[in-house]
């Protein structure tokens, strides 16, 4: 180093420099209190580091001598990348410069580094001078900045949507008392009172304003300006002959009432008069089957008519649990599936006790939902055994944690015969009944609805092996 300031002294025309003076020149800039400099070989490898350096990473300076830049802990692989990137333009005799985190920092600081190449007599590259500054600050304040814009952009989308898309006229104005936004339905709303723009709505022929407690007010003013004066909100009445035609909103209006009128007399049939026949009908059915020989061709056709009373009471029932339970999914929550998984299978296994079943359910799986999930699982095991015909049927029930904090999860219950009804299934797709397609019962639009209402969705897998139904449901956070 001596020889080289000598060296550049002669080339100046001046005399050599004081060598203990250039050393403590060299000292002054090597002690940057800002910037972490350090002196590395042309291979990276760290030669001398500043104080900054140390105290800023927290650790001895002979720890890291001799160390390589690219390989200290806390480089990411991208990271790690551009550090040899940037060294290997340095000793090609160019300065580089990169931005990269480092995660050795208890906060994960965001470091600029600059590197220079320092030349030997013969102009080949003997060393590099690095100077790394903290700018996670500024990019903090770059990336708010940047959030800041794209919600601006954002509320601008939003605004110009519901500008389009509001069946009301709706005009924004700063406080210039200048228009900077209007939809059409605005526009509209002036040709029918017959004025060309905002600012003539003071006609007091034409329009009648009121404070917000419906108190006519004196002066016909500008809405906008009475806005601005007091913070308040003020009403606007149009004397005007402009009618809107709410024909058709109140003709579908009668129809949902209606329709809300058939359901609720159809419910109540459903639930209670069909339940009620319906055990009358069993009732007698086994009275039947009491009284005649076993072998008689009427015990058979007793037991038909016993078995098809009790699939009517049972249908009674879902309906019954659809009004109960349907409500319930205003309330989501976090819930533990593997407590209503195994609630479902205690249901299942006392009306189907034959029927094994695989669990692969791990313990403290949450997801959003309701307790009503738990009914709406036992419906599908009793689905899965109910259509497997096979002579050993066999059910699986297994729970799939999400991988990311996106992702679903998924409960999965598979059984190895026919499965579902091909005609079960497009129903529930389409999400209608006609008279060509229909389902036969009410399990699995209850399912349906109640996986829906939490925000979840059903899937159906149909294979050789069997019908997988797939719940998947909302992480919970």
């Amino acid at each position: 180093m001596d020889d080289d300031c000598r060296s550049e002294s002669t080339r100046l025309g001046g005399e050599p420099p004081d060598l203990s003076q250039t050393g403590r020149w060299f000292d002054a800039l090597f002690r940057d209190p800002v910037g972490m400099v350090s002196l590395l070989a042309p291979d990276g490898t760290i030669l001398h580091v500043n104080r900054t350096t140390v105290e800023s990473l927290g650790v001895e300076e002979r720890l890291l001598v001799g160390q390589s830049l690219p390989e200290l802990p806390g480089w990411s692989d991208a990271a790690r990348e551009r550090v040899r990137e940037a060294l290997a333009t340095a000793a090609g005799g160019e300065l580089a410069q990169f931005e990269a985190q480092n995660r050795a920092f208890a906060d994960g600081r965001w470091l600029h580094v600059s590197l220079w190449p320092a030349f030997a007599d013969d102009g080949s590259v003997d060393a590099l001078v690095s100077r790394g500054i903290d700018v996670t600050q500024e990019r903090r304040t770059r990336q708010q900045r940047q959030r800041m814009k794209r919600q601006r952009d954002e509320e601008r989308e939003l605004l110009a949507r519901v500008l389009e898309t509001a069946p009301v006229a709706i005009f924004v104005m700063n406080r210039d008392r200048e228009i900077v936004k209007q939809n059409g339905h605005l526009q509209r709303l002036l040709d029918e009172i017959g004025v060309d723009s905002v600012t003539q709505l003071t006609d007091s022929d034409r329009v009648t304003l009121l404070d917000a407690d419906g108190t006519p007010l004196e002066t016909p003013r500008l809405v906008s300006d009475r806005v601005f004066e007091t913070g308040r909100p003020v009403g606007v009445e149009y004397v005007v002959d402009c009618r809107v035609d709410i024909t058709e909103q109140e003709r579908q209006h009668q129809t949902l009432q209606r329709s809300k009128q058939r359901i609720t007399v159809l419910n109540r049939v459903l639930r209670h008069d069909i339940r009620t026949r319906s055990n009358v009908v069993g009732g007698y059915a086994d009275l039947i089957a009491a009284r005649v020989d076993a072998d008689s061709p009427l015990r058979e056709f007793a037991d038909v008519v016993a078995e098809t009373a009790s699939e009517l009471s049972e249908l009674s029932d879902t309906a019954r649990k659809i009004e109960q339970i349907v409500g319930e999914v205003d309330g989501v929550e976090p819930v533990a599936l593997d407590t209503l998984l195994a609630e479902a299978l205690e249901t299942f296994e006392r009306t189907y006790p034959s029927v094994p079943v695989d669990l692969d359910v791990p313990a403290s799986v949450t997801a959003l939902g309701t307790p009503s999930l738990a009914e709406a699982f036992y419906q599908l095991l009793k689905n899965a055994a109910v259509h497997n015909g096979g002579d050993r049927p066999r059910i699986s029930l297994a729970v799939r944690t999400p991988e990311t904090a996106t992702d679903p999860v998924e409960v999965r219950i598979a059984d190895n015969g026919p499965g579902i009804p091909v005609e079960e299934v497009t129903v529930i797709e389409q999400g209608e009944e006609d008279q060509l397609n229909h389902g036969s019962g009410l399990g699995l639009w209850f399912v349906n609805w109640v996986v829906d209402g939490v925000g979840g969705s059903l899937a159906f897998e149909t294979g050789d092996g069997g019908t997988t139904v797939v719940v998947r449901l909302r992480p919970s956070r």
